[in-house]
């Protein structure tokens, strides 16, 4: 009796390490994937969850694209006040477990965008892993301002701001970071053909030439991203009448701080 008792011991083991007791390979499945162009249809940030089934680790070691100039993956980390990008060469996928790329986390920083991407389509990436190969998989465009689940709307605190009736992009805290508009002046009057010259300074932000940087918009409309750290632009001329100048500080994903600031300005008709 002892003897068939081992028996069928050594049999449930067998069985267990060939099938039930899972695999000693990894088994790698993507969900909830999507992209995320910056406002003026340049670079993109894309976002997934990766789980891994199996009974191995595995790793994400590159990304590719058919529709952009490059991709790879990027860890945002914050340096003091900033928010910075970092390369990742090699993400860890843990055996039965799962890692999430989310914005402000690990992502996939997509450069240089083809001409025609519109949102709601849907774009192949091609992922690489370590010792799954690879997998394609297609992520649909969103615009900023929308988020990959409930989840993050329920543990984000997200608000969105107007301006004479238009929408502007995601609001994020601003945790204390506030911008200024040194100039134009409020209440500014400027020939018609002028050229504006828009220049801020900040209080706890940062201006980096890898992250931080800031969106001007006029009437509502995204007119410029100002990014390499500069605190000025200058913006195309203007047509006669008035116009509102709104500046909002952006993280290095492209969203938005809470708290902008506007002034108006006035072109003028030009002579005849």
């Amino acid at each position: 009796m002892k003897k068939i008792f081992l028996l069928v011991i050594f049999v449930l083991l067998a069985t267990c390490s060939l099938s039930a007791c899972g695999s000693s390979e990894p088994e790698i499945r993507v969900e909830e994937a999507w992209v995320r162009p910056d406002p003026l249809m340049e670079n993109a940030a894309g976002y997934l969850t990766i789980h891994n089934d199996g009974g191995a680790v595995d790793a994400l070691i590159n990304v590719k694209v058919d529709f952009a100039q490059m991709a790879s993956v990027h860890q945002t980390v914050m340096d003091g006040a900033i928010h910075k990008m970092e390369p990742i060469s090699r993400l860890e996928v843990p055996a039965g477990g799962q890692v999430k790329l989310e914005p402000l986390s690990y992502h996939v920083m997509v450069m240089e965008l083809q001409e025609g991407i519109e949102y709601g389509q849907t774009v192949p990436l091609v992922l690489e892993f370590k010792k799954s190969g690879q997998m394609t998989i297609e992520a649909e465009v969103r615009p900023i301002g929308e988020v990959a689940s409930q989840d993050h709307d329920m543990n984000h605190n997200h608000n969105m701001e107007h301006h004479d009736g238009q929408q502007l992009h995601e609001q994020i805290p601003n945790d204390g970071a506030v911008v200024r508009i040194v100039a134009p002046a409020d209440g500014l009057t400027l020939a018609a053909d002028s050229e504006v010259k828009v220049e801020i300074e900040t209080d706890n932000f940062s201006l980096d030439s890898t992250s931080h940087h800031w969106h001007i918009y006029v009437d509502g409309q995204l007119n410029k991203m100002v990014t390499d750290g500069l605190p000025h632009a200058t913006l195309p001329k203007l047509e006669p009448g008035q116009h509102q100048i709104a500046v909002h500080l952006a993280t290095a994903d492209h969203q938005e701080l809470e708290g902008g600031t506007v002034v108006t300005i006035t072109v003028l008709e030009g002579s005849n």
